[in-house]
């Protein structure tokens, strides 16, 4: 049984998936609290859920027949009638936008093994998902990071000992990671980033990508998307949905990343006094750290853009 399900925080959590309140969670040694998340935001586990098995998640038949036609969102997910004001957002709206069911596709067109997502805690930032009278902003970890509107997250397994031990949903902040679809595929598939020098299981040693300061052999994240998916940092990928039309992909990953193990600096891309993030100001927009145990991935960020 995954138990880690039980412990992370409410803005994690996925609407496609029921929680069985009646199942038995185990006790937590006294020597570490479990980890849990107070923050006031309507948590995601309350919405109604599809019982649907992961084969069928990843189906590309089942794609087909629910019929992508474009990256228009007009639904979002149906949530547990908390308030009158939460009524009033979900009222009869079914379980998934078209948004997601496409970056769902294209997830599925990557060939990954199943065994990396963590259905539970996918989740869908469209305009329709996630209104703009949402939060912009949310502090953890007594650290501010910025949601990724516009994107959806796939839920990746994390180390269930791990976050336990290091009450890691708490006490370690959020950040985002850009890069391409290779490195992406082997941080998910080992748990753990590959700092320059290293090398892979098959041969290949890392080197610093060309446009990137040479020399510095450590792994560079930020508490905003905006920065972290810039070009130089997230590759595009051409992508040809099954209803014909061409878009552009790009993947992020957004971690967990633990306190007192990194330092924060500027910009280093030249953009200057040109603001990249309304909330994240330049001159502390860049984390860095060599310390690739301190870097936890969750979940598997997509955007596609129309070309």
């Amino acid at each position: 049984m995954d138990v880690s399900m039980y412990s992370r925080p409410l803005e994690m959590w996925d609407s496609s998936y029921p929680v069985d309140s009646g199942t038995y969670t185990p006790r937590i040694s006294r020597r570490y609290k479990k980890s849990t998340d107070s923050r006031d935001y309507i948590p995601d586990f309350r919405r109604e859920t599809t019982d649907m098995p992961i084969a069928s998640f990843f189906s590309r038949s089942r794609l087909r027949e629910e019929g992508i036609s474009s990256l228009s969102t007009d639904r979002r997910d149906a949530t547990f009638p908390e308030s009158k004001l939460t009524r009033e957002r979900t009222s009869s709206k079914p379980r998934f936008c078209s948004y997601q069911k496409l970056c769902r596709e294209y997830v599925c067109s990557l060939n990954w093994p199943r065994e990396y997502f963590n259905h539970r805690f996918n989740r869908c930032y469209c305009s329709q998902c996630y209104p703009e009278n949402y939060k912009d902003v949310y502090i953890t970890a007594d650290e501010s990071y910025v949601i990724p509107r516009g994107w959806v997250r796939f839920g990746l397994y994390v180390d269930e000992v791990k976050t336990n031990c290091e009450n890691l949903w708490n006490t370690w902040i959020v950040t985002y990671h850009g890069t391409q679809l290779p490195a992406a595929q082997s941080i998910i598939a080992h748990r753990q980033f590959l700092l320059p020098g290293d090398t892979c299981d098959d041969g290949t040693v890392i080197g610093i990508r060309k446009g990137h300061i040479p020399g510095k052999n450590q792994v560079y994240t930020s508490p905003t998307i905006k920065y972290s998916s810039l070009d130089c940092y997230c590759k595009k990928y051409p992508y040809q949905a099954t209803n014909g039309q061409w878009y552009q992909a790009k993947i992020v990953l957004q971690c967990r990343q633990q306190p007192g193990t990194y330092e924060t600096q500027g910009e280093t891309v030249g953009s200057r006094s040109k603001r990249i993030c309304n909330i994240i100001p330049n001159d502390r927009i860049e984390i860095f750290t060599t310390a690739r145990v301190a870097v936890v991935p969750y979940g598997l960020l997509v955007q596609l853009t129309p070309m």
